[in-house]
């Protein structure tokens, strides 16, 4: 039975300019495997490996499980000088995540995760945060079938029945680059009470957490765009959740979109309850 599978490899930029630094981010990398590791506790099952110095794998259960997690690394990340990036992909694959030995698997998803971590390496002005590359060769085909028109991004990623792989790609990656261009137009302040909004989702706490008023709070919102990225990311797992609905119609498969409310949900507590010490780390 095939089974379907996210992958992230996660690099960082600037990582090795400095043997301190290096040290430091050894550290934290260990912190942030152990934390997506609690994050996906008794929800998704999934494997994550600190290899290769500052790089990090992960292999999941679900198409939008990889994405979901980088995105909220990417967010609570404490090292502002030297920011992650991640190489994506999805698919199927014939055997379970608990069987795969991490170390040692070898499989054309990995290929495409690594050669979409390669093209945003090459990147080195305005490097993006995110890029997708998914798997065109026979055993993915079947995804999905060859476009018979064209529709707007959000309509065609929510609605891939008749979308070719390749421009499933293209739709993805089009709306992370605008993700990107708002993410480069916030101030640190800014970026803050995004990352708070994200995770409290609610401005009346944010502002009694950072002791300023509600419409302090609603103005930096507006003004960096914060609803606009969370509502962007939520476009893109929702697209890709759809994808794998359509892939996967039988009942033998959970539902997609229950799994990621479930891990949005943990990732959240926890977050919350972590808070203060992330924020405090941050520099």
């Amino acid at each position: 039975m095939e089974n379907p599978i996210s992958i992230f490899i996660m690099d960082i930029t600037s990582s090795s300019t400095d043997g301190k630094v290096g040290e430091e981010l050894e550290l934290y990398l260990k912190e942030v495997v152990n934390m997506v590791k609690i994050w996906s506790e008794d929800v998704v099952n999934l494997k994550i490996s600190h290899r290769q110095g500052d790089e990090l794998f992960l292999i999941s259960e679900n198409f939008s499980t990889a994405y979901t997690i980088a995105f909220y690394i990417s967010r609570i990340w404490k090292f502002s000088e030297h920011k992650p990036y991640f190489g994506l992909t999805f698919g199927n694959i014939n055997k379970r995540v608990m069987d795969i030995e991490i170390e040692t698997w070898i499989h054309p998803l990995v290929k495409q995760a690594r050669m979409a971590n390669n093209e945003l390496k090459l990147a080195t002005d305005n490097r993006e945060k995110f890029k997708f590359k998914l798997d065109n060769s026979n055993q993915n085909e079947h995804l999905l079938s060859p476009a018979q028109n064209s529709r707007s991004i959000h309509a065609t990623i929510m609605n891939p029945k008749n979308q070719p792989l390749s421009t499933i790609e293209s739709l993805i990656n089009t709306l992370l680059e605008n993700q990107h261009i708002f993410f480069m137009k916030q101030t640190r302040l800014q970026e803050l009470i995004t990352d708070l909004y994200l995770i409290f989702m609610q401005q009346k706490k944010i502002a009694v957490y950072l002791d300023k008023t509600s419409a302090t709070i609603s103005s930096h919102i507006n003004r960096g765009n914060g609803k606009e990225i969370i509502k962007n990311f939520k476009r893109i797992y929702e697209a890709i959740n759809s994808i794998q609905m359509f892939t996967f119609q039988s009942t033998t498969h959970q539902n997609p979109s229950k799994i990621h409310e479930q891990l949005e949900t943990s990732i959240r507590k926890y977050l919350n309850h972590h808070i203060d010490t992330l924020l405090s780390e941050k520099n």
